[in-house]
């Protein structure tokens, strides 16, 4: 005699036939991981279908209040991310022509609490310095507006959140008309 077929259509079993005391087993086992390892789902088994199920999940609000970062959420890490804007303090040119744009050159930012601005032209001499955020320079040295080309500054600054931490970025200023 054939042995009946112990096929009880649950994929969450695994069925057999007991020869020795004739009958059917239908053992539980266990569900697969469904971790498909993606922070930006929530993963789940399944059991009346017996799939995997990977749900997209929203990523959290990464805001955090702060007007002095730009808030964003890597995905790949699913970390909330918060970068300083420190690194865009001061534009990379200008030009001081008169027409009402971009005529000095400033210290961007509302993070900065103390600051000491310093332009050097190609031969390593001051042109402008500033311990003010509000005062930019115009192009000019004694009086005198200053050739096109590049110039150098040091910018040296504490945070608000960080007020007794100094700071140093260096970089190259582009002066046009």
């Amino acid at each position: 005699i054939a042995p009946p077929n112990c096929d009880d259509n649950n994929c969450n079993t695994a069925d057999s036939y007991d020869a020795s005391i004739c009958t059917c087993l239908n053992t539980p086992i266990a569900p697969p991981n469904c971790d498909d390892n993606n922070c930006n789902t929530a993963d789940s088994y399944d059991a009346s279908i017996c799939t995997c199920l990977n749900t997209p999940i929203a990523p959290p609000n990464c805001d955090d209040n702060d007007p002095n970062t730009i808030d964003s959420y890597d995905f790949q890490t699913c970390l909330c991310l918060h970068a300083s804007l420190i690194n865009n303090l001061i534009p990379n040119a200008f030009s001081p022509n008169h027409d009402g744009v971009n005529d000095e050159l400033r210290v961007i930012g509302n993070c900065i609490s103390t600051m000491n601005l310093k332009i050097f032209n190609r031969w390593g001499q001051i042109v402008f310095s500033s311990d003010a955020q509000n005062v930019g320079w115009d192009g000019t040295y004694k009086g005198r507006m200053q050739e096109i080309g590049v110039y150098v500054y040091v910018l040296t600054y504490t945070t608000a959140d960080q007020p007794n931490v100094s700071q140093q970025k260096k970089g190259n200023i582009m002066l046009l008309y």
